[in-house]
């Protein structure tokens, strides 16, 4: 008996398989990179323009990113003042204080538009996730967690102190990053994490350091920045500051690892940019010196508190300065080697950020 034919099909090009993906499945579901407007990355300030360059130009929008350290390290106060820079480009920015130590007052003195930002202080973790899932789907542009060790699962509190729940955080965190992650469609994340001490693991190299919520959020993380509590600014034996120190532990944006420093003074409630600028400006070799003598743009500044002062006073030479520091690595054709006295000049700027340095 002979075979019936079977009815052949005409086989579909690549760019029709496209375009009934992207018709089944939604637009920009697949595509090739320099079509997919998905895969641009758009950059935020964090309001310091050391960690701006640190980052690749500043935090990356649609992602995640974790900022931990100790208490009283500068955490929530980077996290603020990223909202004040979303604010000014008229992003909508919700703070989740778990924690219940938002200061409205605090935040307004560092350029926050409390009129304008949404804040919660719910810490039911459950709630807490549905809610930042819904702000997502909104579109809120920024939204700050501060923090995940705050965040108590639902359970926990229903239940007796004596009930132990081992892994219930951890397990929280992981469905809500899964959740989270999927429904990003623009917006920065920016979970707050505190360190704790590893049980039972001395090391004779200090204690051994991990963060709350389990290992999941280090796997979603694009970014994750440690932050220290660095030397107290002084003044005539008075202290107007702290420095801020951190390391991008991991970028997978940009170049990771990268360290720095970045002054907070009390009375401007601000962060020092133009000491910030400087340094960077003389580790990547855009400003030269020579003795005492600073150059840049064709104009010669005596003594590092000259420099300090025109760049204070003069906002197309801060703006210029500030413009090739962030496209620094843009411009470099091949990776120059650092110089001896580069490379002692960036441990002195990394190691001692609260000396004169040249200044009155």
């Amino acid at each position: 008996m002979p075979k019936k034919k079977t009815e052949e099909t005409t086989p579909q090009t690549l760019e029709e398989l496209i375009r009934e993906i992207n018709k089944k499945h939604g637009d920009n579901t697949i595509g090739f990179i320099n079509q997919m407007p998905t895969l641009n990355i758009d950059r935020l300030s964090s309001g310091s323009l050391w960690l701006d360059y640190s980052l690749g130009g500043g935090w990356p929008l649609t992602r995640i990113v974790e900022l931990f350290g100790a208490f009283s390290s500068g955490k929530t106060l980077i996290s603020l003042k990223t909202i004040v820079e979303a604010q000014k480009k008229g992003y909508q920015c919700c703070f989740v204080d778990c924690e219940n130590t938002f200061d409205p007052r605090f935040a307004e003195k560092i350029g926050v538009d409390t009129d304008k930002l949404l804040i919660t202080q719910s810490s039911l973790g459950e709630p807490t996730i549905d809610m930042v899932c819904s702000l997502l789907q909104a579109g809120v542009k920024v939204i700050v967690v501060d923090s995940v060790a705050a965040l108590v699962p639902s359970s926990e509190v229903s239940n007796p102190m004596e009930q132990q729940t081992i892994g219930l955080h951890a397990r929280l965190m992981s469905k809500a990053l899964r959740k989270m992650t999927a429904l990003n469609q623009g917006s920065l994340v920016i979970f707050i994490n505190q360190q704790r001490e590893n049980v039972g693991g001395f090391s004779p190299y200090g204690p051994s350091l991990t963060t709350t919520g389990g290992r999941a959020l280090g796997f979603y993380s694009s970014v994750r920045v440690e932050v220290k509590r660095g030397e107290d600014i002084e003044e005539q034996k008075q202290k107007i500051g702290q420095v801020i120190k951190f390391k991008v532990q991991k970028n997978k944006t940009s170049t990771p690892f990268k360290s720095g420093y970045i002054k907070y003074l009390y009375g401007r409630y601000d962060f020092d940019g133009t000491d910030e600028a400087i340094s960077l400006g003389l580790i990547l070799k855009i400003i030269q010196q020579r003795g005492a003598y600073y150059d840049f743009e064709g104009r010669n500044f005596k003594g590092r508190a000259d420099l300090d002062a025109s760049l204070r006073t003069d906002a197309t030479l801060y703006n210029s300065l500030k413009e090739q520091i962030l496209t620094y690595e843009n411009t470099q054709e091949e990776p120059a080697e650092e110089k001896p006295a580069i490379a002692e000049l960036r441990e002195v700027e990394e190691k001692d950020p609260v000396a004169k340095k040249g200044k009155k």
